[in-house]
């Protein structure tokens, strides 16, 4: 049994503009993230203020922030970036779901839109996944 590689085509080829959008989201995204996690690790005020906001316990901020450090990790390394890419997509529904319990609506589109920032940013850094998503 062989395997075949796939290969990019023509269309799905990538291009220095896709590659450099897609840092860029990544990027931003990528920033908003470690100013996140990293308040919720260091117990800033707004971190622990927010988490208790949503319902969760004064024990749970610097877990959700270590959870939300270690998918970013994932996320920005190559190698495991389509894991990554998987693991903060659900982180994000976890969020989803928070804030629909607290029918807070803004922060739901908000969070939708950085899991969708997530995709759009692998999507155009990634030959590969913009072959299988784009043909």
């Amino acid at each position: 049994m062989t395997t075949t590689a796939i290969q990019p085509t023509a269309s799905a080829s990538v291009t220095g503009r896709h590659v450099v959008a897609g840092r860029v989201v990544t990027g931003a995204l990528s920033a908003f993230l470690v100013v996140d996690a990293g308040g919720k690790l260091l117990r800033t005020g707004p971190s622990v203020e927010g988490t208790h906001a949503l319902g969760f316990a004064d024990a749970h901020v610097v877990l959700i922030g270590a959870l939300l450090a270690a998918g970013l990790a994932l996320h920005l390394v190559p190698r495991t970036a389509f894991v990554g890419a998987v693991y903060l997509t659900a982180y994000f529904g976890g969020a989803v779901a928070a804030h629909v319990r607290q029918d807070n609506v803004g922060s739901v589109v908000f969070t939708v839109l950085f899991a969708v920032a997530v995709w759009v940013g692998y999507v155009l850094r990634e030959p590969r996944v913009r072959h299988l998503v784009l043909g």
